[in-house]
């Protein structure tokens, strides 16, 4: 993450575009109370709801979400389920929140039980 840190990057908004593909069933390592639930259930339910209460007093939004319909010169054999592409006030802000023991526990477990597969892809605006 350190090659994206430039000064336009530290006081600038970003995009983070996430590839997603989702397990099956959720994991959870075999927990004691954990029903069969997609990993797309788990992600929309559990891990976008702690991500909410986690950056409720940030400026995080959806800037989109969408299913992915099929990949165009893409390697054979990839494939992702939805696109989610998320804009924080800054590089430093995704890494703050990202990194923190509250995202750590209360949502990447559920992120990690959720998907099979994912990319992270930090972008920012074009001027």
């Amino acid at each position: 993450m350190q090659t994206v840190m430039t000064p336009a990057t530290a006081t600038t908004p970003v995009y983070i575009v996430s590839l997603l593909r989702y397990k099956e069933y959720a994991d959870y390592g075999n927990a004691a109370g954990s029903g069969p639930c997609s990993g797309r259930e788990i992600y929309f339910q559990r891990y976008v709801r702690a991500f909410k209460e986690i950056t409720a007093a940030e400026q995080v939004t959806l800037f989109f979400l969408g299913r992915v319909l099929a990949g165009w010169m893409v390697p054979e054999g990839e494939q992702w389920d939805e696109v989610v592409v998320t804009q924080y006030p800054d590089l430093s802000s995704f890494r703050r929140i990202t990194q923190s023991a509250e995202y750590l526990t209360m949502a990447k477990p559920h992120l990690d039980a959720a998907l099979d597969n994912y990319r992270i892809i930090v972008t920012g605006g074009v001027k």
